[in-house]
């Protein structure tokens, strides 16, 4: 299969993923295996549907890369979302719902297990006019899949825990799910102030740290918690809240003294800032006519990971964070559409993190899309190819945006490129 723009869909392709409503992710409009029809395609062109996966056999090698069970899973996550910040927003005690967050981080880490090679659509998430509620379930989502790549540098982290409970990425997902509620109980001043001018060093704005954190301590666990009250910690140390000692000293938090939870989260909290800057509108404010969403358009994801690994931001983030993100974040996904420099369309089919943006894909025309008997056009390795490259992606030029990850030293080396944990481990690593 493959994923095809809402404006491109033509009739007579078949759905392989079920579309959901993009205001009620657990609104089903059509289920897989639902052959489009011109009437059916012109209603979901009315809704903000940016894509659609279609079945075609030219394609069936992506399946194992692209699987519907998972994606379902992150819906439900990202509904959880949608409840908890509701929760937040109404000023009610949600608690008990802890329980319901933590079920389905659950099992959508025991999918993510059953799929190791599974990969994440983060703009699909969730298009309901809360950008901060797509905003959390993002976050949440990257950060469990980078937690169960690094299983064994969280081991090496958190040395003082048994293995089997050091590879727990539960809470980290809660901490991430949660990691901005504080900005719900902000004064709406401060708020509007930080959409405003995305003042970083606001001291009423970075306050959201320290209420996050006393909402969530007691509930999530003390690692959860620290994801809450850290994610805006720097590598480098320049991040905040500062860390007070007995004596009432403040300082700053440093490298491996920030909970490695709090390094991942801050990792993908970063990515999908850059990616959506809309993300970060509080959902309050979300529906006004104040949005402007052209002052602060989205990039494509390989310009946001690429500006990661450049100044100043390369020096705040955990660089092995940062190199999992690439490896569950691919810069151009499998499924997608690509435009390539000799002037031919094509779908990337394959990629490694090591070199992001030279992908494999296979030529194809739309045409062929829709008739199931075409099989498919030309194969490139792009790294094998000289001269060929990918120009434009998402719906943007990208000419200009390559990257190569700089070496991460022998921590990546160790505990990144080992594959997930297998099927046999999910219920052990997923509680």
């Amino acid at each position: 299969m493959l994923r095809v723009g809402v404006e491109d869909v033509r009739p007579g392709m078949t759905l392989a993923v079920a579309v959901c409503h993009p205001k009620r992710p657990g609104t089903t409009l059509l289920s897989a295996g639902v052959t489009l029809e011109r009437r059916s395609i012109r209603r979901l062109r009315e809704l903000p549907i940016g894509a659609m996966w279609i079945e075609h056999p030219a394609f069936a090698d992506l399946d194992e890369q692209i699987r519907p069970e998972v994606l379902r899973a992150q819906r439900e996550v990202a509904e959880t979302v949608i409840d908890a910040f509701d929760g937040a927003l109404a000023g009610r005690d949600s608690r008990l719902d802890y329980v319901r967050y933590r079920a389905s981080i659950v099992e959508m880490i025991r999918r993510m297990l059953r799929a190791p090679r599974s990969i994440m659509f983060v703009e699909e998430m969730i298009r309901n006019g809360h950008p901060a509620l797509a905003h959390g379930a993002n976050v949440c989502i990257m950060s469990v899949m980078m937690g169960l790549k690094l299983a064994e540098y969280l081991v090496q982290q958190r040395s003082r825990l048994d293995e089997w409970y050091a590879r727990d990425v539960t809470n980290l997902g809660l901490g991430a799910m949660f990691h901005d509620i504080g900005q719900m109980r902000l004064d709406p001043t401060v708020l509007e102030r930080w959409r405003r001018d995305r003042n970083t060093y606001d001291p009423a704005w970075r306050e959201h740290a320290r209420i996050g954190w006393s909402l969530v301590r007691e509930t999530i666990g003390a690692a959860g918690a620290a994801a809450v009250l850290n994610h805006h910690q720097h590598f480098d140390g320049s991040g905040f809240p500062p860390k007070t000692d007995r004596r009432g000293s403040a300082r700053a938090v440093v490298g491996e003294d920030i909970h490695v939870f709090a390094r991942i989260v801050g990792v993908a909290d970063l990515f999908d800032a850059l990616r959506f800057p809309e993300h970060e509108a509080p959902p309050e404010m979300a529906d006004t006519d104040e949005k402007q969403p052209a002052e602060r358009p989205a990039i494509p994801t390989v310009r946001a990971l690429k500006l990661m690994g450049e100044s100043p931001w390369r020096e705040r983030l955990d660089p092995v964070a940062y190199r999992a993100l690439i490896s569950v974040t691919p810069a151009y996904a499998p499924g997608t559409i690509v435009g390539l420099s000799n002037g031919r369309n094509a779908v990337v089919i394959d990629w490694t993190p090591h070199d992001p943006c030279r992908p494999t894909v296979r030529e194809f025309d739309m045409d062929g899309i829709a008739n199931l008997q075409w099989d498919g056009g030309r194969t490139y390795a792009l790294a094998s190819v000289a001269g060929l490259s990918i120009v434009s992606a998402e719906g943007f030029d990208v000419s200009d945006d390559a990257f190569h990850p700089e070496p991460a030293g022998h921590s990546w080396e160790r505990f990144g490129r080992g594959p997930l944990p297998g099927p046999d481990e999910a219920g052990r690593l997923a509680g």
